[in-house]
Parts: structure tokens; C-alpha cells; sequence
């Protein structure tokens, strides 16, 4: 029988100062190395690291760049990793922030960090979006890793009743 979303647990980091709130996954609080959010059991597999735009904004065009950088280097040894931002693409372009940032920059910092670091941002729009881009990414990793492992023969495949 195929994982359903009630069959995966988050794990919020502790240090996650506005956790998103989970509706379909069930989430715990625990201490992460890097990133946000991570599958419980998993956590060497998924690695979500979520920003609201001012604190993208922040990452991507201020001293504490150098900082963020440093966390997107440790996301590397993660196979499933994600830069999650709580906007969408006209919000960075129409500068819905307090930064006099330009949004040209913060697109193309987001654009660099994915070469640079492997890590696949996502525009999730808001917080509620966000949550359930997380639920599905979680989701999707647990569901993959079950099938690698019945390919590879560690899980053995349900014989068919006559």
C-alpha cells in the first residue's frame, strides 16, 4: 500500500522561530544540524530550509550572506534539499520588502545558490502554501526512498492473490 501524508512525520527544528503548522503530516520538534524541516527517521535524506522575503532578502544582499552560504554548503550532503520561500516572484520583483535591495539581485542570488549549491528554491507564495509544499516534499521523499529500496530488493514486493 503506497505512504499516505499520515504515515510521515516532520520534525520541526526547535531553533525555527515560526514554525509552520502541518495539517496533513504529523511533526515533532526536535534539534536539526542544518535546515528547518526533515523526515523523522530520514533526516540524512531531506533537507528543507524555509525564508520569509525579508529574510531572504537579508541572505541574499546583506553581511549575513556569507553566514547563509555556509548553511547551503552543509545542505549539499543532503540528496533531497530546498531553499523554501514564503513569496512568489512578483513579490520579489514588485519589492514587497523593506530592504532597498534590488529584486534583480535577490532573483539572481536565488539562481546562484541553485547552481552554486544544488539546492532547488521554491516560491511557495505564504505560510499555508509553504506548509503543504513541505507535507508533499516529505511525502514524495518517503515515497521514492520505498521504491528504491523494493528495486534494490530490500523491501519484498507483495505477491499477487489468485
Amino acid at each position: 500500500m503506497p505512504r499516505e501524508f499520515k504515515d510521515v512525520t516532520i520534525i520541526t527544528d526547535t531553533r525555527e522561530q515560526w514554525p509552520l503548522q502541518f495539517t496533513r503530516c504529523q511533526s515533532v520538534g526536535g534539534t536539526l544540524p542544518t535546515g528547518d524541516y526533515a523526515i523523522q527517521g530520514l533526516e540524512k535524506f531531506l533537507c528543507v530550509e524555509r525564508k520569509s522575503l525579508p529574510d531572504l532578502v537579508a541572505c541574499c544582499c546583506s553581511k549575513q550572506r556569507d553566514r547563509f552560504e555556509a548553511e547551503l554548503m552543509r545542505m549539499k550532503a543532503y540528496r533531497y534539499k530546498y531553499l523554501l520561500v514564503e513569496a512568489t516572484l512578483n513579490d520579489i520583483y514588485t519589492g514587497d520588502y523593506r530592504s532597498q535591495a534590488n529584486p534583480e539581485s535577490v532573483v539572481g542570488s536565488l539562481l546562484s545558490f541553485s547552481q552554486k549549491f544544488d539546492v532547488h528554491p521554491i516560491l511557495a507564495g505564504d505560510r499555508e502554501q509553504s506548509a503543504k509544499v513541505v507535507e508533499h516534499m516529505a511525502l514524495m521523499v518517503v515515497r521514492g526512498l520505498d521504491e528504491t529500496a523494493k528495486a534494490l530488493g530490500y523491501v519484498k514486493k507483495k505477491e499477487k492473490k489468485e
